[in-house]
């Protein structure tokens, strides 16, 4: 791989119904974090965690937020509106090209979803 590609699905579609907040203020935020530093794969760390992009379109009720995974920190991905009820937002994943030569095959990466309400 010389380029950057993009992942699927594509869109990533994250949907949440039926939200039923415990104020009048109150707003939801969904973000996301690598639960390690790189992707694992046949070379090791040829892909670190910041080398995938987020990037959202569609928010509904909300503001989508795009952004660079870290495995350090939660990355948001929308910020709802008050009291939104329901929310979306669609995600396109795009991995840089690697600084290294890297063996075919396939990598991964696990993530840890957070949804909060603030």
């Amino acid at each position: 791989m010389s380029a950057a590609t993009t992942g699927s699905p594509n869109p990533f579609h994250i949907s949440a119904t039926t939200i039923h907040l415990s104020g009048p203020t109150r707003y939801v935020r969904v973000s996301v974090k690598a639960n390690a530093a790189a992707l694992s794969g046949p070379t090791a760390n040829a892909f670190p965690a910041s080398s995938l992009t987020g990037t959202a379109s569609n928010a509904v009720n909300g503001v989508g937020a795009s952004g660079v995974l870290s495995s350090l920190a939660f990355t948001p991905v929308i910020n709802t509106i008050k009291n939104p009820g329901s929310t979306s937002v669609d995600l396109v994943w795009s991995l840089a090209a690697p600084a290294v030569r890297v063996r075919s095959g396939t990598y991964t990466l696990t993530v840890t979803w957070k949804i909060e309400s603030l």
